[in-house]
Protein backbone atom coordinates (compact mmCIF):
# COMPACT_ATOMS: atom_id res chain seq x y z
CA UNK A 1 0.00 0.00 0.00
CA UNK A 2 1.53 3.23 -1.02
CA UNK A 3 2.46 6.19 1.63
CA UNK A 4 -1.04 8.42 0.26
CA UNK A 5 -3.43 4.81 0.81
CA UNK A 6 -2.15 4.60 3.78
CA UNK A 7 -2.74 8.26 4.63
CA UNK A 8 -6.18 7.87 3.53
CA UNK A 9 -6.64 5.00 5.77
CA UNK A 10 -5.94 7.21 8.34
CA UNK A 11 -7.99 10.27 8.24
CA UNK A 12 -11.25 7.69 7.13
CA UNK A 13 -10.24 6.34 10.51
CA UNK A 14 -10.37 8.98 12.54
CA UNK A 15 -13.18 10.23 10.58
CA UNK A 16 -15.18 7.56 12.16
CA UNK A 17 -13.84 8.08 15.50
CA UNK A 18 -11.45 5.32 15.49
CA UNK A 19 -8.39 6.60 17.15
CA UNK A 20 -6.39 4.17 17.41
CA UNK A 21 -6.29 2.51 13.88
CA UNK A 22 -5.99 5.90 12.97
CA UNK A 23 -2.61 6.04 14.73
CA UNK A 24 -2.02 2.70 13.38
CA UNK A 25 -1.66 3.91 10.20
CA UNK A 26 0.32 7.30 11.04
CA UNK A 27 2.89 4.73 12.86
CA UNK A 28 3.28 2.64 10.27
CA UNK A 29 3.47 5.78 7.42
CA UNK A 30 6.26 7.63 9.54
CA UNK A 31 8.42 3.97 9.24
CA UNK A 32 8.49 4.49 5.63
CA UNK A 33 11.08 5.89 4.03
CA UNK A 34 10.83 8.13 0.94
CA UNK A 35 8.28 10.57 2.39
CA UNK A 36 7.55 13.67 0.59
CA UNK A 37 8.52 16.49 3.32
CA UNK A 38 4.73 17.63 3.36
CA UNK A 39 3.79 14.32 4.00
CA UNK A 40 6.38 13.27 6.73
CA UNK A 41 5.69 16.91 8.26
CA UNK A 42 1.59 15.92 8.24
CA UNK A 43 2.35 12.79 9.81
CA UNK A 44 4.32 14.02 12.66
CA UNK A 45 2.05 16.74 13.65
CA UNK A 46 -0.37 14.49 13.42
CA UNK A 47 0.42 11.79 15.45
CA UNK A 48 1.76 14.89 18.13
CA UNK A 49 -1.57 16.08 18.28
CA UNK A 50 -3.30 12.77 18.82
CA UNK A 51 -0.99 11.81 21.44
CA UNK A 52 -1.20 14.88 23.27
CA UNK A 53 -4.96 14.65 23.38
CA UNK A 54 -4.85 10.92 24.35
CA UNK A 55 -2.19 12.52 27.47
CA UNK A 56 -4.97 14.69 28.26
CA UNK A 57 -7.60 11.87 28.53
CA UNK A 58 -5.58 9.62 30.62
CA UNK A 59 -4.76 12.51 32.86
CA UNK A 60 -3.78 10.36 36.47
CA UNK A 61 -3.65 7.10 35.14
CA UNK A 62 -0.18 6.01 35.57
CA UNK A 63 -0.49 2.40 33.73
CA UNK A 64 -1.93 4.16 30.56
CA UNK A 65 0.57 7.38 30.06
CA UNK A 66 3.17 4.45 31.11
CA UNK A 67 1.72 2.70 27.65
CA UNK A 68 2.08 5.98 25.59
CA UNK A 69 5.54 6.00 26.42
CA UNK A 70 6.67 2.69 25.78
CA UNK A 71 4.55 3.36 22.20
CA UNK A 72 5.77 4.36 19.08
CA UNK A 73 4.70 7.92 19.44
CA UNK A 74 6.73 10.77 18.32
CA UNK A 75 9.91 11.43 21.05
CA UNK A 76 8.01 14.60 22.64
CA UNK A 77 4.85 12.69 23.19
CA UNK A 78 6.37 9.64 24.71
CA UNK A 79 8.34 11.89 26.58
CA UNK A 80 5.53 14.05 27.90
CA UNK A 81 3.69 10.93 29.05
CA UNK A 82 6.89 9.54 30.73
CA UNK A 83 6.95 12.22 32.38
CA UNK A 84 3.13 12.60 33.82
CA UNK A 85 3.32 8.41 34.45
CA UNK A 86 5.70 9.41 37.18
CA UNK A 87 3.39 12.68 38.57
CA UNK A 88 0.64 10.17 38.70
CA UNK A 89 2.69 7.81 40.53
CA UNK A 90 3.95 10.03 43.12
CA UNK A 91 0.10 11.06 43.57
CA UNK A 92 -0.32 7.75 43.85
CA UNK A 93 1.93 7.35 47.11
CA UNK A 94 4.45 5.49 44.41
CA UNK A 95 7.57 7.61 44.90
CA UNK A 96 9.87 5.47 44.14
CA UNK A 97 8.37 4.17 41.22
CA UNK A 98 8.29 8.15 40.65
CA UNK A 99 11.99 8.18 40.53
CA UNK A 100 12.56 5.08 38.77
CA UNK A 101 10.07 6.22 36.33
CA UNK A 102 11.97 9.47 35.64
CA UNK A 103 15.24 7.87 35.17
CA UNK A 104 13.64 5.66 32.50
CA UNK A 105 12.44 9.00 30.82
CA UNK A 106 16.09 10.02 30.67
CA UNK A 107 17.79 7.00 29.66
CA UNK A 108 15.75 6.46 26.37
CA UNK A 109 15.57 10.39 25.70
CA UNK A 110 18.65 12.15 27.42
CA UNK A 111 18.03 15.22 25.45
CA UNK A 112 14.43 15.51 25.81
CA UNK A 113 12.48 19.14 25.18
CA UNK A 114 10.69 18.67 28.57
CA UNK A 115 13.11 18.78 31.21
CA UNK A 116 11.58 21.72 33.07
CA UNK A 117 8.48 19.26 34.24
CA UNK A 118 10.64 16.72 34.63
CA UNK A 119 12.57 18.57 37.14
CA UNK A 120 9.53 20.09 38.82
CA UNK A 121 8.88 16.45 39.54
CA UNK A 122 11.85 15.05 40.51
CA UNK A 123 11.89 17.95 42.91
CA UNK A 124 8.90 16.80 44.95
CA UNK A 125 9.60 13.62 44.60
CA UNK A 126 13.40 14.12 46.27
CA UNK A 127 11.98 16.40 48.90
CA UNK A 128 9.49 14.15 49.55
CA UNK A 129 11.59 10.48 49.98
CA UNK A 130 14.64 12.57 51.85
CA UNK A 131 11.76 13.64 55.13
CA UNK A 132 9.75 10.14 54.75
CA UNK A 133 10.16 7.99 57.38
CA UNK A 134 9.50 3.77 57.38
CA UNK A 135 10.58 1.02 54.27
CA UNK A 136 9.42 0.04 51.27
CA UNK A 137 9.47 -3.48 50.17
CA UNK A 138 10.50 -4.53 53.66
CA UNK A 139 13.60 -3.52 53.84
CA UNK A 140 15.03 -0.52 51.83
CA UNK A 141 14.82 2.73 53.48
CA UNK A 142 12.70 6.38 52.01
CA UNK A 143 15.15 8.72 53.50
CA UNK A 144 18.29 7.11 51.24
CA UNK A 145 16.34 6.74 48.04
CA UNK A 146 15.48 10.71 48.69
CA UNK A 147 19.09 11.46 48.91
CA UNK A 148 19.75 9.50 45.56
CA UNK A 149 16.58 11.31 43.86
CA UNK A 150 17.75 14.87 45.19
CA UNK A 151 21.63 14.24 44.03
CA UNK A 152 20.24 13.02 40.16
CA UNK A 153 18.13 16.37 40.23
CA UNK A 154 21.17 18.45 41.11
CA UNK A 155 23.24 16.66 38.56
CA UNK A 156 21.24 16.26 35.66
CA UNK A 157 19.03 19.02 36.47
CA UNK A 158 21.67 21.68 37.73
CA UNK A 159 18.87 24.73 36.50
CA UNK A 160 15.86 23.94 38.39
CA UNK A 161 14.58 25.92 40.73
CA UNK A 162 14.24 23.20 43.79
CA UNK A 163 18.36 22.60 43.43
CA UNK A 164 18.70 25.19 46.38
CA UNK A 165 16.07 22.79 48.58
CA UNK A 166 17.79 19.72 47.38
CA UNK A 167 21.30 21.01 48.71
CA UNK A 168 19.75 21.89 52.09
CA UNK A 169 18.01 18.97 52.20
CA UNK A 170 21.14 17.03 51.53
CA UNK A 171 23.00 19.20 53.72
CA UNK A 172 20.25 18.23 56.80
CA UNK A 173 20.31 14.48 56.03
CA UNK A 174 23.76 14.04 56.09
CA UNK A 175 24.39 16.19 59.25
CA UNK A 176 21.69 14.06 60.74
CA UNK A 177 23.55 10.96 59.74
CA UNK A 178 26.47 11.98 60.89
CA UNK A 179 28.49 12.22 57.35
CA UNK A 180 29.37 15.50 58.27
CA UNK A 181 31.72 15.78 54.91
CA UNK A 182 29.21 15.33 52.58
CA UNK A 183 27.06 17.73 54.67
CA UNK A 184 29.64 20.33 54.37
CA UNK A 185 30.08 19.90 50.76
CA UNK A 186 26.15 20.16 50.11
CA UNK A 187 26.27 23.62 51.63
CA UNK A 188 29.32 24.77 49.75
CA UNK A 189 27.71 23.98 46.69
CA UNK A 190 24.29 25.45 47.80
CA UNK A 191 26.27 28.85 47.94
CA UNK A 192 28.43 28.41 44.98
CA UNK A 193 25.45 27.88 42.90
CA UNK A 194 23.25 29.70 44.27
CA UNK A 195 24.29 32.70 45.78
CA UNK A 196 20.84 34.37 45.89
CA UNK A 197 18.65 31.48 47.15
CA UNK A 198 16.55 32.23 50.52
CA UNK A 199 18.56 29.63 52.16
CA UNK A 200 22.19 31.60 51.76
CA UNK A 201 22.17 33.22 54.91
CA UNK A 202 21.19 29.96 56.82
CA UNK A 203 23.74 27.93 54.70
CA UNK A 204 26.56 30.53 55.53
CA UNK A 205 25.81 29.86 59.09
CA UNK A 206 26.00 26.33 58.91
CA UNK A 207 29.63 26.26 56.98
CA UNK A 208 31.04 27.00 59.96
CA UNK A 209 28.70 25.24 62.31
CA UNK A 210 29.48 22.04 60.21
CA UNK A 211 33.53 22.58 60.44
CA UNK A 212 32.92 22.35 64.12
CA UNK A 213 30.77 19.82 64.27
CA UNK A 214 33.26 17.15 62.55
CA UNK A 215 36.26 18.68 63.92
CA UNK A 216 36.88 16.33 67.04
CA UNK A 217 40.05 17.39 69.20
CA UNK A 218 40.80 21.01 69.26
CA UNK A 219 44.38 20.87 68.90
CA UNK A 220 44.05 18.55 65.87
CA UNK A 221 43.80 21.31 62.90
CA UNK A 222 42.98 24.49 64.41
CA UNK A 223 43.13 25.47 60.40
CA UNK A 224 39.58 25.02 60.38
CA UNK A 225 38.99 26.26 63.55
CA UNK A 226 40.63 29.46 62.28
CA UNK A 227 38.55 29.41 59.25
CA UNK A 228 35.20 28.73 60.96
CA UNK A 229 35.94 31.93 63.38
CA UNK A 230 36.96 33.87 60.04
CA UNK A 231 33.37 32.57 58.40
CA UNK A 232 31.10 33.65 61.63
CA UNK A 233 32.84 36.73 61.74
CA UNK A 234 31.77 37.55 58.02
CA UNK A 235 28.14 36.17 58.94
CA UNK A 236 27.50 38.63 61.84
CA UNK A 237 29.13 41.41 60.02
CA UNK A 238 26.67 40.89 56.88
CA UNK A 239 23.96 39.83 58.39
CA UNK A 240 23.12 42.14 61.71
CA UNK A 241 19.75 42.00 62.87
CA UNK A 242 18.93 37.86 61.58
CA UNK A 243 16.50 35.53 62.92
CA UNK A 244 19.66 33.46 63.40
CA UNK A 245 22.08 36.31 64.86
CA UNK A 246 21.92 34.50 68.53
CA UNK A 247 22.67 31.17 67.43
CA UNK A 248 25.77 32.38 65.79
CA UNK A 249 26.76 34.99 68.43
CA UNK A 250 26.58 31.84 70.67
CA UNK A 251 28.61 29.61 67.60
CA UNK A 252 30.96 32.55 67.96
CA UNK A 253 31.85 31.91 71.44
CA UNK A 254 32.25 27.82 71.17
CA UNK A 255 33.98 28.40 68.40
CA UNK A 256 36.52 31.18 70.59
CA UNK A 257 36.57 28.41 73.13
CA UNK A 258 37.62 26.23 71.31
CA UNK A 259 40.56 27.85 69.79
CA UNK A 260 41.44 28.82 72.80
CA UNK A 261 41.15 25.39 74.39
CA UNK A 262 43.27 24.50 71.21
CA UNK A 263 46.57 27.00 72.56
CA UNK A 264 46.12 26.07 76.16
CA UNK A 265 46.91 22.42 74.74
CA UNK A 266 49.63 23.17 72.80
CA UNK A 267 50.64 25.28 75.71
CA UNK A 268 50.73 22.23 78.43
CA UNK A 269 52.67 20.65 75.51
CA UNK A 270 55.40 22.89 75.76
CA UNK A 271 55.24 23.31 79.44
CA UNK A 272 55.94 19.40 79.40
CA UNK A 273 58.84 19.81 76.94
CA UNK A 274 60.51 22.48 79.00
CA UNK A 275 60.16 25.44 76.60
CA UNK A 276 59.54 28.61 77.65
CA UNK A 277 59.17 30.16 74.59
CA UNK A 278 56.32 28.23 73.31
CA UNK A 279 54.15 28.04 76.70
CA UNK A 280 54.18 31.60 76.74
CA UNK A 281 53.05 32.16 73.47
CA UNK A 282 50.57 29.89 73.12
CA UNK A 283 49.60 30.73 76.65
CA UNK A 284 49.40 34.44 75.68
CA UNK A 285 47.59 33.94 72.64
CA UNK A 286 44.81 31.79 74.75
CA UNK A 287 44.70 34.71 77.35
CA UNK A 288 44.11 37.61 74.73
CA UNK A 289 41.29 35.41 72.94
CA UNK A 290 39.73 34.27 76.90
CA UNK A 291 39.31 38.25 77.77
CA UNK A 292 38.08 39.18 74.12
CA UNK A 293 35.32 36.82 74.63
CA UNK A 294 35.23 37.10 78.45
CA UNK A 295 35.42 33.39 78.83
CA UNK A 296 36.43 33.86 82.68
CA UNK A 297 37.61 30.27 83.35
CA UNK A 298 39.74 30.08 80.19
CA UNK A 299 41.18 33.49 81.32
CA UNK A 300 41.94 31.85 84.44
CA UNK A 301 43.15 28.76 83.16
CA UNK A 302 46.34 30.47 80.88
CA UNK A 303 47.36 33.11 83.78
CA UNK A 304 47.56 29.99 85.51
CA UNK A 305 50.50 28.63 82.70
CA UNK A 306 52.15 32.22 82.76
CA UNK A 307 54.62 33.28 84.85
CA UNK A 308 53.37 35.36 87.95
CA UNK A 309 54.65 38.77 86.81
CA UNK A 310 52.71 38.01 83.24
CA UNK A 311 49.61 36.79 84.83
CA UNK A 312 47.63 40.13 83.85
CA UNK A 313 44.08 40.69 83.87
CA UNK A 314 43.57 43.13 81.29
CA UNK A 315 45.94 43.07 78.85
CA UNK A 316 49.00 40.79 77.56
CA UNK A 317 52.70 42.07 78.80
CA UNK A 318 54.19 44.28 76.14
CA UNK A 319 57.59 42.93 74.76
CA UNK A 320 60.61 44.18 76.04
CA UNK A 321 61.77 47.40 74.73
CA UNK A 322 63.94 47.41 71.33
CA UNK A 323 61.89 44.35 69.94
CA UNK A 324 58.35 44.83 68.90
CA UNK A 325 58.22 42.12 66.04
CA UNK A 326 55.67 39.60 67.00
CA UNK A 327 57.27 36.19 68.30
CA UNK A 328 57.21 33.43 65.69
CA UNK A 329 54.55 30.69 66.50
CA UNK A 330 56.90 27.53 68.27
CA UNK A 331 54.05 25.64 66.90
CA UNK A 332 55.33 26.48 63.05
CA UNK A 333 58.90 25.63 63.87
CA UNK A 334 59.97 22.10 62.09
CA UNK A 335 61.11 21.01 66.13
CA UNK A 336 58.97 21.74 68.38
Amino acid sequence: MDAQALMAQADQAFALGDAQDGVRHLIALRKRDGLTPDLRERTERQLIETGYAQIEQLSGDSSGLDRIFRSDYPERVRVRAGILAAKALFEQDHPVSAFEQLKKVDRRFPHHSERAMAGDVLGQVGLHLIERKGRYSLFFRYRPKGTRALEYLVLHYPLDPRCDDAYYALSQYYESIGELDYALEQTEDLLIYHPSSPYAIAAQARLPYLRLLRLERNDYDRNELTIAAGEIRNWLSRHPGSELEGWVDELARVCATRLVESDLSLARYYERIDSLDGLQWHARRALALALDMQLERQAELARALLAPEERIPDDIRPRPAGNSSAPLDPASRQTP
